[in-house]
């Protein structure tokens, strides 16, 4: 079993904190801009060069998400959630129980669009991206498994917190709709 200090576990869980955190802000900003985009479609008149920009946003944020989980659940990623759990036993206090159990088709699915479309220059794309719904399910328990670890070790303020996330998910919206705000027109 390979060791390491307790900065070094510090600095890795710190950064997996930092890319479930990323792939929440993500996670959250797609739902936010389709949400917001069908409320004001329903009423108002949107720029169309608006809808443009907010679609390459949305297809940027797929992606990083797409990766940011295909990361997490890494099985030789050096800080993956599979490392971390076997670097931190030695500083464990408590049991965090086992590897959070995925819907495997979804994890396949995000593995498969990530080798076949984002990391290579594939010319037909072969894999079908997840939905939203699907990466919050990766998502959810990698974030859960996170947080034992990090009360397990002893330090909950590593944690995300609930609180945290939804800070981040209101945030997102006001972020979004400052921005829909100034580009939209009542249809009246």
């Amino acid at each position: 079993m390979q060791e390491v200090s307790e900065e070094e576990l510090k600095k890795r869980m710190l950064r997996i904190r930092g890319v479930l955190r990323n792939a929440w802000i993500d996670a959250y900003g797609l739902d936010v801009i389709d949400n917001c985009i069908k409320g004001v479609e329903k009423d108002f008149r949107i720029d169309g060069h608006l809808v443009s920009i907010l679609n390459h946003y949305r297809k940027l944020m797929q992606y990083d998400l797409c990766l940011s989980v295909t990361k997490l659940y890494e099985k030789t990623g050096k800080n993956s959630l599979r490392n971390i759990q076997s670097l931190a036993m030695r500083f464990r206090t408590g049991n965090w129980g086992k590897f959070p159990k995925t819907e495997e088709s979804a994890l396949k699915k995000a593995e498969a669009y990530r080798n076949g479309y984002l990391a290579h220059l594939d010319v037909e794309v072969s894999a079908t991206p997840l939905t939203n719904d699907e990466m919050s399910e990766l998502l959810k328990p990698a974030t859960d498994f996170f947080n034992n670890i990090c009360t397990n070790v002893n330090k909950p303020e590593w944690k995300l917190t609930d609180s945290e996330l939804a800070l981040l998910h209101t945030q997102r919206y006001f972020d979004f709709f400052g921005v829909l705000q100034q580009h939209i027109e009542d249809v009246e």
